[in-house]
Parts: structure tokens; C-alpha cells; sequence
């Protein structure tokens, strides 16, 4: 059975990733290189981060990628900070950035002001867009990754405009608005199949042949890229094939993938096919 996705515009998840991009210094990399990462966003606002914050999340401690995934989760699955807190009882290190969002925080009113009906006028526009393929793109997904959809829960996706990106954890995704709604729809694609790829298995087979493990990054744009491409416009836009200078070995696997979406009956489970791919790889990869 496949699950709805559903759309949703959350000051509190906002609020979090805000305070994030702000004090991206003291994340992990994984985080600070990554998604919150938003130059853009830190030259802007950089008037409104505030050296007792600063000091308060240094002393905490280091946040791990997953206490925040976790906490950002939540959020997006509730109905208010209050709430999210009581539901998670954090820890010191990611229980300070939630301490900092109780008070109030400098300059972001005026910014969730501007931001809030911007976000929920481009949420109206894409469901309008997303609604009609969401079923198909699913199916897709489950017959491409060889695996059942099994959240009980609806998928709830929130729009967040400070994320260089965005995430998939568990249930839940977060994104960042594209003006291009073909860009947007390939990118939900892409956090669909984190969820649904079987990572560890692609990085198992990987890691037993020698590969590069971050190759796993390019099977997962594939498989996204061939759940939605028959529902975009322009293929060849950026941002749609996965580019070849972001994920590792994406020229040699497309035409691996291309076929393998053709016809992925041929093979029993994704696990067959990948180990087909790893002698091309093998051949291909840089000593």
C-alpha cells in the first residue's frame, strides 16, 4: 500500500534550520558542508547571530548528525515546540538550540513574516504539480528499489528556504523550494529514494569490491531520477540527470541504470543488479 505525501509549511522547523545555517560552525560536517551549509543565507543574516549563542552551543557539545535529523523529524511531526520537546527530552547538545528557539530570536519574526506566505503560496503551487504523478512516482520507486513501502505514517514534506537542500529521515522530509518545478519534483524524488533505497546493502556490495562507498549517493539520484523523469518537461535542465560532477561514476552507471529501469523484472532484487554493475565499475574507476 502506498502512503500519501502530504505538504506543510512549519514555523518551528523554519526556526531550527535558521538557527542551524546561523551556527553551522559547530554542527558536524556532514551537516555544516552540507545542507545548512547556505552561504547565502549566513552573508544575509549574519547581523543576527549573537555571541551568547555562539557560547552556549560551544559548551554544549557536539550535536551528532543523527540527535539532529532526529529532532528536525519531530518537529516537522508536530504541532508545536512544546510538544516537540516533551516528546523528544533532548539531550544538552541539540537541547540548547531548542532553548535558544524558545527565547525570542533576534530579527527571525520579521524574516518568518516575508517567508511564511511565500512558502505556503509556492506549497499551493506544487501540490497542484505533485498531486497528479505522486501515486506513480511511488510505484515507481517500489518497483525500482525492489522493496514495499512500510510506513504506517503519511510522508509529511516541509518547505524550508534557508536549507542548501534538504532531507529524508524515517517519514519525514524537509526541502528546499526551487523556483523550477521540474527541479522541485526530481528533488523530492531524490529524498523519496532515501527512503526507500536500501543504502546499506549498496554500500555493503560496494565496500566488498573495493569502490568508493559515496558511489551509493549516485545509485540513489538514479533511481529517483528514473521514478519521475516521464513527468518532466526538460530533461536535460540542470538539476534533473544527476550531475556527473556531484555523484561519483554517474556517466558510466546512467546507461546501467537507464536499462535496469527498462526492465527491472530481469533481475530478482536490486542486490543482483548492483552486483552485475561493480565489474563495469571496477573497470572504470580511478586507481
Amino acid at each position: 500500500m502506498l502512503p500519501k505525501v502530504e505538504f506543510e509549511v512549519s514555523e518551528p522547523l523554519n526556526k531550527f534550520c535558521h538557527i542551524s545555517v546561523l551556527y553551522y560552525e559547530l554542527l558536524p560536517d556532514e551537516l555544516a558542508k552540507g545542507m545548512v551549509g547556505n552561504k547565502a543565507y549566513q552573508a544575509k543574516h549574519s547581523n543576527l547571530r549573537k555571541d551568547e549563542n555562539l557560547e552556549r552551543l560551544r559548551h554544549a557539545g557536539i550535536i551528532s548528525p543523527t540527535a539532529w535529523y532526529s529532532t528536525a523529524r519531530t518537529l516537522i511531526r508536530t504541532k508545536s515546540l512544546d510538544e516537540a520537546i516533551a516528546s523528544l527530552k533532548p539531550g544538552r547538545p541539540i537541547g540548547q538550540i531548542l532553548n535558544i528557539m524558545k527565547q525570542d530570536v533576534h530579527g527571525y519574526d520579521d524574516i518568518w513574516a516575508s517567508t511564511k506566505p511565500r512558502l505556503e503560496q509556492y506549497k499551493q503551487r506544487f501540490v497542484e504539480e505533485w498531486s497528479p504523478i505522486s501515486s506513480q512516482v511511488l510505484s515507481r520507486l517500489s518497483l525500482l528499489t525492489k522493496e514495499d513501502w512500510t510506513t504506517t505514517n503519511d510522508i509529511l514534506v516541509n518547505f524550508v528556504d534557508c536549507l542548501n537542500g534538504g532531507f529524508a529521515w524515517t517519514d519525514s522530509i524537509a526541502v528546499y523550494p526551487f523556483p523550477d518545478m521540474d527541479v522541485e519534483k526530481k528533488f523530492l524524488a531524490h529524498e523519496l529514494s532515501e527512503l526507500m533505497t536500501p543504502t546499506s546493502t549498496v554500500i555493503r556490495i560496494l565496500a566488498d569490491a573495493g569502490l568508493d562507498e559515496s558511489i551509493s549517493h549516485t545509485v540513489v539520484d538514479m533511481l529517483a531520477f528514473f521514478s519521475v523523469k516521464d513527468f518532466l518537461k526538460n530533461l536535460d535542465r540542470k538539476g534533473i540527470k544527476p550531475n556527473p560532477s556531484y555523484y561519483p561514476m554517474a556517466n558510466t552507471l546512467f546507461p546501467l541504470l537507464e536499462g535496469y529501469s527498462k526492465d527491472p523484472g530481469a533481475y530478482p532484487n536490486l542486490e543482483s543488479f548492483l552486483k552485475g554493475m561493480v565489474p563495469l565499475l571496477e573497470q572504470y574507476a580511478l586507481p
